[in-house]
């Protein structure tokens, strides 16, 4: 399974990271470090094996500023993908559950 995320506009802080886990393997976690641009963080994959389940979790960085310069949710894109031992695309099923 892989993964990247991109922080989209408006420019805000917090930063936007993300993590792959399937049981007790986590993937390394990935930023998107540069706010409001048009590019994908780098990939984070994790091997899980065949019909594995997978969790994916994006998390924003603590904020310091005042509350009236960070209102509302942040808006972000994702790229998820399975691939098999050679790379290809696999088919995947998925369920999002979020919280803000």
């Amino acid at each position: 399974m892989e993964f990247s995320i991109r922080d989209k506009a408006p420019s805000k802080l917090p930063i936007i990271s993300s993590q792959l886990s399937h049981g007790l393997k986590m993937s390394p976690i990935i930023k998107d470090s540069v706010d409001g641009d048009t590019h994908f963080s780098p990939i984070t994959k994790l091997v899980g094996g065949l019909n594995a389940t997978y969790t994916l979790t994006v998390t924003k960085s603590a904020y310091t500023g005042g509350l009236a310069e960070h209102n509302g949710a942040e808006i972000y894109d994702g790229k998820l993908a399975c691939r098999n031992k050679k790379g290809v695309l696999t088919g995947l099923a998925w369920r999002i559950t979020q919280h803000q």
